[in-house]
């Protein structure tokens, strides 16, 4: 079927290459916007890490009870587990850094991991913590922890494994 230089089958193959073409856009636009949501949730469970290390090295813990859940899990290298209330942890927390006269948590790596069956995102971290006694005797540990969120944003658990700094 040809009316003049038209002919169906070239329409047909025009139009699926337009299709295609058409396809693979929309494809990158979507993988674009998946990326940037991805990013920014990234940054956003950083973030709350980031200042929950600045609360615990100021020992200011004011402004952060919203980002923890009701109930809390604190897993420690040493194998002690805390099944505690965000109001029963805050105290702990606020009491041992209160024994310290400084500390300083420094991440040298994080990357945030999703775990698609429960909707939690996971913050892991690699740093350094260095702190100083009452006394002024300084000390350090390297740190791998892993922070865990839940489907609301909130944290329900850090895993924290240490070992000695060299010195």
């Amino acid at each position: 079927m040809t009316a003049g230089n038209f002919s169906l089958f070239s329409f047909a193959k025009k139009m699926k290459k337009s299709l295609g073409i058409l396809s693979c856009i929309l494809l990158l636009i979507a993988m674009s916007c998946s990326e940037k949501a991805a990013t920014d949730n990234e940054s956003v469970y950083k973030n709350k890490v980031a200042l929950v290390r600045k609360a615990y090295d100021s020992n200011s813990w004011e402004n952060y009870k919203s980002y923890f859940a009701d109930t809390v899990s604190f897993r420690f290298s040493d194998g002690t587990v805390w099944n505690i209330s965000s109001d029963t942890l805050l105290s702990r927390l606020k009491y041992y850094r209160g024994l310290l006269a400084s500390n300083d948590n420094v991440a040298h790596s994080e990357i945030v991991t999703a775990d698609s069956a429960t909707g939690d995102n996971w913050v892991r971290s690699w740093g350094i913590e260095k702190w100083s006694d009452t006394n002024g005797k300084a000390d350090s540990i390297l740190l791998q922890e892993n922070w865990r969120f839940n489907s609301d944003g909130r944290i329900v658990e850090l895993q924290v494994y240490t070992s000695k700094a060299m010195q």
